[in-house]
């Protein structure tokens, strides 16, 4: 049991294997059997057979498990003998009665219906080769070490993806703590067989304190944010430091193998722990595989951080160069001008003087010695006039010179060199590349740095060689500056990558190791339900057939007229009108949760907490500390980080808070990874309430749309930067949110403001434990090519609002002329190149495979894939890949309104949540004032706990609203009123003032969660499903 309760809640641990609660609409929606469950229903002779095969049916498709008779509902059952008449059974209805009548049921006679039931659903019991897949597949997520928690839902969506009957919560429980066991036992017998004394002391050594208190375990926990020379040149330093003690461990690291995820895991409890607890640990082997985890991440995050420094820098350096060349060209462009002008007057004069001298030469009236001398009189004139203009004929020549743009550009970046050099040279000597490169000059070039050795001259193109020649000698700041520009394009372009760090590798060391894939290829495609798609050229012949019924479609809409939204251009081309979205009423939602009166956010946080408790998510990083802390000081810490107030300020402006204790709390519990439970625990909360009904927009899928919102950055952080459109003079990142129908924030994270949102999609929808299918949507700055390939593998529906989407070029797998000979007016601009795709295909479900199942995110994948040169084989597949997926969605996009009008709506939502944003986010400027990503997203995600309880609270409340109703008209066009408007409202929200933690102003509202839970809401009137090409 002690395992158990350690996975879940006790009373989660309680529901998991218990009979669901169901209200009506669940009822009505699980107990109406399809046609082929009625024909086995008809053959069953007696009332009670028909009444357990119903009930067995039903509680089937609610939970993927069988349940014993005795555990049926009674308001169930009595739903099911009306609804389907049995009057046979009718008269037993009562608790005793039903009990007896049910008990008979077992052995052979469940077996058969369970049998049935399974041939139906098309789903089976697990084998036992099914178990074994089951028991691989949870060491390969163990080994990433997320917690057993998030493995148990991890498995439990396992079962559920491959159809087979959910085990029980113990059993489920068994396998995960056998694998998390398996793999921490693992790595502690490796760790005791390889470390030597000499590496253990050197770790060890991380926890002595020096004279002012300080140990190299605290020092070495922060990152330089500032890009001033001198601090890093600092940084370079604690690179070296870090190196040498990553180096005297890493053949135990080798032998370990640690994931990144593990690597995280591991290392995170040491960022948040002080020495001390390390030095507590009674296993020594854990406080050493804990110490090494951290050596190799603080080393891998400075290698990642020096790298962005040394980007930024080559940038700054190329910027700054580029504006004194236009300033100087600017400056010189009227003295340039002026010296034209004199040069264009002489030539003019010149051909004056010609035909002067000519006619001196050809007058008869002249005698020879006349026209001699008039001559010489001409010609000392021009001689005169030539030294005057020979000085502007020389600026005339450096203008001309000047205005190659690349010589003066490279005479300006040469005057950086020395600058640029002291600046970050540290940094790049210490940096490892990968020897696997594709420029082998480069990387040539960038050891002979690395080493003081001359560089070698054959990385430079012929163009390159000019430059960095003056007067026929190569210029040493010339060309110091072509190497680090073509080492900021290698970088970027994946030419060059380096050996260690996290975000700058080669794209195959994100993938699943070759090998693995390779000898496990068939179990990975299960598992990570790619199997469909494992013959590239079935799946490119169905999507042919999708699109040439595409074309057809579309082009008997405007042969017949029938799609009045289509407007032909001249160019031939066409675009098309949505309408604008109807608006219904607005402002009921917020009146009517008005009438509760201002409600402040911390009791909005108490009530939450009573109706459904998730404080104990905040669960202590030590795992010997299973104590709970105060809630109140809790509730602190989420409103002093969500709110932007900060620690010592709340603690200032609160009552019966003390600043020490609500650090303490916040540092030891605070996690990113509590944090991000606590948000999933209110998303799935906020879903199973039946008011989301009326959010629905379609039966079996949920629409979803993200998009990014800027926040200014006060301090010296290297993750910001400039936009003057967005940050004016400051800097600042990108807050990427997600956000569903019901107008739930689902996911959060913080980016570079010079990242393309696209990257980040994927990470959003895959964070998501939710396994009904999505349609997702973004804006123009959230589509790629490749990006729409991934997500159709990935079995979500991409459906992006394309800006001009009408200037798109179109995809088809047969020829323009072709269609245009079948009358056709809208047509491809292109025709797909199959063995592209073909070439890449394996690799292509390989990376797929990566991202579904965790070995690595999309975002890691993406934002080092879509720096690749155009022509890299993958990246040339994936992107023709995503053509074909995008002319599908656009072919659909035009003839289908609703589809139209449900992305413009998610949009809007989600522009409603930014604002949310800033209602949430509101002290101290609205601004982050903390510098490292982490520490951003740990506000970040806050605030989304704090945005998500008063959506809850929204929830609850209006529901409570409905029950009150008794007239069924009332409740009919109140809920008519919310499916017009949204719950996404915060005017009835006070989130500043005194907050009171005293004992005596702890009240909380009860909320009816049973009979909410049972609440009957009609369901919305959903449109067709969206016929969007997906997995």
């Amino acid at each position: 049991m002690s395992t158990q309760r350690a996975i879940l809640p006790a009373a989660d641990a309680r529901d998991f294997d218990a009979v669901p609660t169901l209200g009506e609409a669940d009822r009505a929606a699980l107990f109406d059997l399809p046609q082929a469950a009625k024909a086995h229903l008809n053959s069953l002779k007696k009332p009670v057979n028909q009444l357990v095969f119903i009930a067995s049916y039903g509680y089937f498709r609610a939970r993927g498990k069988f349940f014993e008779p005795v555990q049926f509902r009674l308001k169930d059952l009595q739903y099911i003998a009306q609804t389907y008449h049995l009057r046979g059974v009718l008269r037993n209805l009562s608790k005793p009665k039903m009990k007896t009548m049910l008990s008979s049921f077992g052995g052979a006679t469940a077996s058969r219906y369970r049998a049935k039931i399974l041939e139906l659903t098309g789903w089976r019991q697990p084998t036992s080769a099914d178990w074994l897949t089951a028991q691989t597949h949870a060491k390969w997520q163990a080994r990433k070490q997320s917690g057993q928690d998030t493995l148990f839902w991890s498995m439990l969506s396992f079962f559920d993806q491959n159809h087979w009957v959910i085990p029980s919560y113990g059993r489920l429980c068994e396998l995960v703590a056998q694998s998390y066991g398996a793999v921490e036992d693992g790595l502690l017998s490796v760790l005791g067989e390889h470390i030597n004394d000499s590496q253990a002391n050197a770790l060890m050594a991380l926890l002595n304190t020096d004279e002012d208190g300080n140990t190299p375990l605290t020092l070495a926990k922060s990152l330089e944010q500032s890009e001033k020379t001198r601090k890093i040149q600092g940084a370079a330093k604690q690179l070296t430091h870090a190196q040498t003690l990553y180096d005297e461990v890493k053949p135990v690291l080798d032998q370990l193998n640690l994931t990144e995820q593990a690597t995280h895991y591991y290392a995170h409890w040491v960022l948040k722990a002080r020495p001390a607890q390390v030095r507590q640990l009674s296993d020594r082997r854990l406080a050493h595989l804990h110490l090494m985890a951290f050596t190799k991440y603080q080393y891998f995050k400075r290698v990642d951080h020096a790298m962005a420094l040394i980007l930024k820098s080559i940038q700054r350096a190329r910027n700054t160069a580029a504006n004194k060349a236009q300033e100087l060209q600017l400056k010189g462009r009227s003295e340039s001008l002026a010296a034209i002008g004199a040069v264009h007057q002489s030539q003019s004069r010149l051909a004056q003087v010609a035909q002067d001298l000519l006619g001196i030469a050809e007058d008869s009236r002249l005698s020879d010695a006349q026209k001699l001398q008039r001559i010489r009189s001409q010609l000392m004139d021009i001689l005169l006039e030539t030294e005057a203009v020979a000085g502007k004929s020389k600026a005339v020549a450096q203008y001309l010179e000047d205005s190659e743009d690349t010589a003066m550009l490279y005479a300006m970046l040469a005057e950086q060199a020395k600058g640029l050099h002291q600046r970050i040279g540290g940094l790049v000597r210490r940096l490892r590349f990968d020897p696997d490169t594709d420029d082998a000059p480069l990387l040539s070039a960038l050891q002979a740095y690395q080493a003081g050795r001359p560089l070698p001259l054959a990385f430079l193109s012929k163009k390159e060689r000019g430059i960095v020649e003056v007067d026929g000698a190569v210029c040493p700041d010339r060309l110091f500056m072509v190497l680090m520009i073509r080492f900021w394009e290698g970088i970027r372009g994946g030419t060059i990558n380096l050996e260690e760090g996290f975000n700058y590798l080669h794209i195959n060391r994100y993938l699943i190791d070759k090998a693995i894939w390779q000898s496990d290829r068939s179990s990975l495609l299960e598992a990570a339900q790619l199997t469909p798609w494992a013959d590239g050229e079935h799946t490119l012949g169905n999507l042919s057939a999708t699109l040439s019924k595409g074309y057809t479609d579309i082009n008997q809409s405007i042969a017949e007229g029938s799609n009045g939204y289509l407007i032909a251009r001249p160019d031939g081309r066409y675009r098309v009108k949505t309408p604008p979205l109807e608006r219904g009423p607005t402002g009921y939602i917020g009146q009517r949760l008005k009438e509760e009166g201002k409600v402040a956010v911390l009791k909005i946080l108490r009530d939450m907490e009573h109706a459904h408790p998730f404080l104990h998510l905040l669960k202590h990083q030590s795992a010997q500390k299973n104590t709970e802390s105060d809630p109140q000081v809790l509730f602190a810490g989420l409103i002093a980080l969500g709110c932007n107030i900060g620690v010592p300020a709340m603690a200032d402006m609160s009552i019966g808070i003390n600043e020490n204790t609500l650090k303490t709390a916040v540092d030891q519990r605070f996690t990113n990874e509590n944090l991000r439970a606590i948000n999933q625990y209110l998303v799935d909360t906020i879903q199973a309430l039946p008011l989301t009904r009326l959010y629905r927009v379609e039966n079996n899928r949920l629409f979803s749309g993200s998009d990014g919102k800027k926040v200014t950055v006060s301090v010296d952080s290297v993750l910001a930067n400039y936009a003057y459109k967005y940050y004016g003079q400051k800097r600042g990142v990108a807050v990427y949110s997600f956000v569903d129908e019901a107008q739930r924030l689902f996911h959060s994270t913080v980016i570079s403001a010079a990242d393309r949102e696209a990257a980040y999609v994927l990470d959003g929808l895959m964070n998501n434990t939710s396994d009904i299918q999505r349609i997702h949507v973004t804006d123009t700055h959230g589509f790629t090519h490749a990006l729409f390939g991934t997500a159709f593998l990935a079995g979500i529906g991409f459906a992006p609002r394309i800006k001009r989407v009408e200037e798109q070029v179109l995809s088809s797998f047969s020829a323009k002329k072709t269609l245009q000979g079948q009358g056709y007016r809208f047509l491809p601009g292109r025709l797909v190149k199959r063995q592209h795709i073909l070439d890449q295909w394996d690799t292509m479900l390989r990376l797929v495979a990566t991202i579904k199942l965790g070995y690595s995110s999309g975002s890691k994948i993406f934002n080092r894939l879509n720096t690749y040169s155009r022509h890299h084989p993958l990246y040339r597949a994936l992107t023709e890949f995503g053509r074909i997926i995008k002319t599908h969605h656009i072919l659909q996009y035009y003839q289908n309104l609703d589809l139209r009008q449900s992305i413009q709506k998610q949009l809007n939502l989600v522009e409603l949540s930014n604002k949310f944003h800033d209602a949430v986010f509101w002290a101290r400027g609205k601004v982050f004032h903390v510098a490292e990503q982490g520490e951003q997203e740990q506000q970040t995600l806050c605030r989304s706990i704090i945005q998500n309880a008063i959506l809850l609270w929204n929830y609850l409340t209006l529901s409570t609203q409905a029950l009150g109703l008794d007239d069924p008209d009332l409740k009919a066009e109140m809920f008519e009123q919310i499916r017009a408007g949204s719950v996404l409202t915060w005017g009835h929200v006070n989130f500043t003032g005194e907050y009171d933690f005293s004992k005596g102003r702890r009240a909380f509202t009860r909320f009816p969660l049973k009979r909410i839970a049972k609440l009957a809401v009609p369901e919305a009137p959903v449109k067709p499903t969206t016929d969007l090409a997906m997995g």
